[in-house]
């Protein structure tokens, strides 16, 4: 697809609110590259946004809301992820990250067969062990919900809450804003042992004679 480029002019050329707008040695501008694929040169309060045309339309559009924010806000890479999510764009997908994914995803494998384990000992019979199932799957489609509706500004202890620190992960590598290896290094060990204590609890259940032999 042909390459399109925007301009645009940010008014009033306010030096500190255009300084909010491109953070820390820019890090915003190249947050917002990397999240549509796109490429922003400024100089003072002008501005082009190069790359395919609905990415570029889409950058022009995004770099003027956020200016808009500066007025009243301080802008964070945070901030920036969440004004990415409202935008709706695709992202581009690469190795980054697939390995942030895994990374944050790998952990809750080992935390859903626990409950499933635990779940299934419990139960007194399939039926009874879906009707569990039905009301544990509600746990991340809550999360994500609520997330979508409020969006949930990242703080460093919702990464020691199992399944909330992965929505977080998993939200901000998409966004193309991934917090450093201690976030997900915590979430994992949390994940980690969450699923030991469910383990233990149903082997503890299956050394239970009236568990094993009905109820």
């Amino acid at each position: 697809m042909r390459a399109a480029s925007q301009d645009l002019t940010l008014e009033p050329a306010d030096n500190a609110r255009l300084a909010n707008l491109c953070g820390q040695l820019d890090e915003h501008l190249r947050q917002i590259e990397r999240r549509l694929g796109v490429q922003i040169a400024n100089r003072g309060n002008r501005f082009r946004v190069s790359g395919e045309p609905q990415a570029a339309t889409a950058g022009s559009s995004l770099l003027r809301h956020l200016f808009d924010l500066t007025e009243t806000e301080t802008l964070s890479p945070e901030r920036v992820h969440y004004a990415l999510q409202e935008l709706g764009m695709r992202f581009r997908f690469g190795t980054p990250h697939m390995v942030g994914l895994m990374a944050a995803a790998l952990p809750v494998c080992l935390l859903t067969a626990s409950v499933q384990s635990c779940v299934a000992t419990l139960a007194k019979s399939f039926k009874e062990a879906q009707t569990y199932m039905g009301i544990l799957i509600l746990a991340p489609m809550i999360i994500g919900v609520m997330g979508t509706l409020y969006p949930i500004d990242n703080q460093p202890w919702m990464y020691g809450v199992p399944l909330l620190g992965q929505y977080v992960l998993l939200t901000s590598v998409l966004g193309g804003y991934a917090p450093g290896p201690l976030a997900f290094l915590v979430a994992a060990v949390v994940c980690v042992l969450t699923a030991g204590l469910l383990l233990r609890a149903t082997v503890a259940l299956l050394n239970n004679e009236r568990i094993v032999f009905g109820r």
